[in-house]
């Protein structure tokens, strides 16, 4: 193969089934070797295997992200579809019908990018991670910004730059066509991975308050009077800032959050575990409930948080170089093998 080949390439990835079982909605990616970027757009193909995949999207920009509604009806998505009066690409957040009459509605433009996007259970909100720039990004010049003080190591990232002063917090936006976009977790402090509440009354979510040390919490924030200003909202940890905890997911239940972590932030290079904790309890250590098999259950570059179904958690766990599907009992014993 020869660089100039590079444009024949597309590739297929992030795959969402939709509530049903019945569609599967994935983004189809590729090289413009022209404009020298890349392009993607989003796709929809029937489980059944008998017609083929079609898609969604124009793929004239950066779509991603798929998700689907809880009852199937609408697709959310991120994209690059605007531009800002300088000519600078914008992120966008969009919502599309699905299978029924209509158009798609943006939800949010900004400078920075969309992601971890998760509709509430009720389907009345979208919840995403975004970061909230300081006021000193609006001056055009970057030469008379305001200097950065820099408190800790960890205050730039490849292909992010800066972020010591462009923080990741967690917000809403509304789906009932009002525009309401609200941040629920302002100020300094990293926040993570999104996971509605049974109820949608609210949102799990890993919190880091500073930027620097290798441990993050999980915390759960209320939704509350969402038309009161959001810096009022008070969050709750459930677990202790004195290891890594992150990637929560709520048990269909609610009584459960369910995260990857372990109880050793001194010690690098060691397994990941499946912890849980009492979705309604104050901040306590997690129970670690996959440490009868010692081996790392986050074998993806990006944790992957452990899913709950009806029949119980599962997780993914890797054992050398190949990677297993198991079932974990949520209140202790040996996980058993899926797949």
């Amino acid at each position: 193969m020869r660089p100039s080949q590079l444009d024949s390439l597309t590739s297929a990835g992030d795959p969402q089934l939709a509530p049903n079982g019945k569609h599967v909605a994935y983004v189809v990616s590729n090289i413009d070797m022209k404009d020298n970027k890349y392009r993607s757009r989003i796709w929809v193909v029937d489980t059944g295997g008998e017609a083929a995949g079609r898609p969604l999207s124009s793929g004239e920009h950066a779509d991603g992200q798929p998700r689907w509604s809880p009852d199937g009806s609408m697709l959310a998505f991120s994209s690059t579809r605007k531009t800002d009066e300088k000519g600078k690409k914008e992120s966008t957040l969009h919502v599309l019908p699905f299978d029924q009459p209509g158009e798609t509605a943006v939800l949010h433009t900004s400078a920075e990018a969309m992601r971890s996007l998760s509709f509430s259970p009720d389907g009345k909100w979208l919840a995403f991670v975004m970061r909230d720039r300081s006021s000193d990004y609006d001056v055009d010049d970057p030469a008379r910004r305001e200097p950065r003080k820099i408190e800790n190591l960890n205050f730039m990232l490849n292909g992010e730059g800066f972020i010591s002063d462009r923080p990741s917090n967690i917000w809403v936006a509304a789906l009932d066509g009002s525009g309401e976009v609200r941040n629920l977790t302002p100020g300094r402090h990293e926040c993570s991975s999104p996971a509605w509440l049974a109820d949608s009354s609210g949102i799990a979510f890993a919190y880091n308050p500073l930027l620097a040390r290798d441990t993050s919490q999980i915390c759960t924030v209320s939704l509350g009077d969402i038309g009161e200003d959001s810096s009022a909202l008070s969050m709750t940890a459930l677990t202790n800032l004195d290891m890594p905890c992150y990637a929560p997911v709520i048990s269909p239940s609610g009584d459960t959050v369910a995260l990857l972590g372990d109880d050793d932030h001194e010690t690098m290079f060691q397994n990941v575990h499946v912890g849980v904790v009492d979705a309604g309890s104050d901040a306590a250590d997690p129970a670690w409930v996959s440490k009868a098999v010692d081996r790392n259950w986050a074998p993806t570059m990006v944790a992957q948080s452990p899913t709950w179904t009806e029949d119980g958690l599962f997780a993914a766990m890797e054992d050398r170089g190949n990677v297993h599907l198991y079932q974990i009992d949520p209140t202790g014993g040996e996980p058993s093998i899926v797949l």
